[in-house]
């Protein structure tokens, strides 16, 4: 009987997570967690608490609602939980998609090179669905004989010029929608060279200024000798005269 109070106690005192209600985050939109079949609840992002004065564009609303306007990337890619104090009941809102990119966020690469765009999901099992942002629109993208599609990654083998352009991994399901992209840029191979040439021939240029500054105080130098020793040669008529 009295293993079976302590039981009922303990069970009384241990924290529950609750089911996550449902909620979306997509970037520049609107967000609500509700945590109101908590009763009053606190709520953290990581290990921090959440006040009003926290993010410029957070409120907390009614003491068990965190509400988020023009959520920011950042934002996004963090987790959060409620929890009441008193029960140590919580929910976590951690479904929503996630994604880093693993190869940078800018890439430079040559004409009939190559690049590859590597990308690690979080919160969700999913594939990529990868994209092209192109005259402003969104251009989805296929497997073909230069362009190859795996689960979390993407390459694109003999580029051209217009190849050029941001490349993506977009992720959705019912708790939010997340796009993780690159810039891609690819350059001529005379355009890579550009810079060098500008280099070289202002080197060159300063070589052959200073090649002509140099000759120009030799010949002063020797003008200047010249002139001493004619100078001496008509003294020296002078005084023997």
């Amino acid at each position: 009987m009295l293993s079976m109070l302590i039981f009922v106690c303990f069970a009384l005192t241990t924290a529950k997570e609750i089911s996550t209600p449902k909620y979306s985050f997509i970037v520049r939109q609107n967000a609500e967690l509700d945590c109101s079949s908590l009763g009053s609840a606190k709520f953290y992002q990581g290990g921090s608490l959440i006040t009003n004065e926290t993010f410029p564009n957070v409120k907390i609303i009614d003491e068990n609602k965190l509400f988020f306007n023009n959520l920011t990337l950042e934002q996004i890619r963090s987790n959060y939980r409620c929890i009441n104090e008193e029960s140590k009941n919580y929910i976590l809102f951690n479904k929503h998609p996630v994604i880093l990119i693993e190869s940078g966020h800018s890439m430079q690469k040559l004409v009939d090179g190559m690049f590859e765009i590597k990308v690690k999901v979080f919160n969700v099992e999913s594939n990529c669905s990868w994209i092209q942002y192109k005259n402003n629109s969104i251009v989805n993208i296929s497997q073909s004989d230069t362009i190859t599609l795996e689960k979390h990654s993407m390459s694109i083998r003999n580029l051209k010029q217009d190849s050029a352009g941001n490349y993506g991994c977009l992720i959705s399901n019912d708790y939010g929608l997340f796009v993780g992209y690159s810039v891609v840029e690819v350059k001529s191979i005379a355009s890579t060279l550009w810079p060098f040439l500008v280099v070289s021939i202002q080197v060159l240029l300063c070589c052959v200024a200073i090649f002509a500054y140099e000759k120009f105080s030799i010949k002063k130098k020797d003008d200047n000798q010249y002139n001493l020793s004619q100078q001496h040669f008509f003294k020296g008529r002078m005084a023997s005269a």
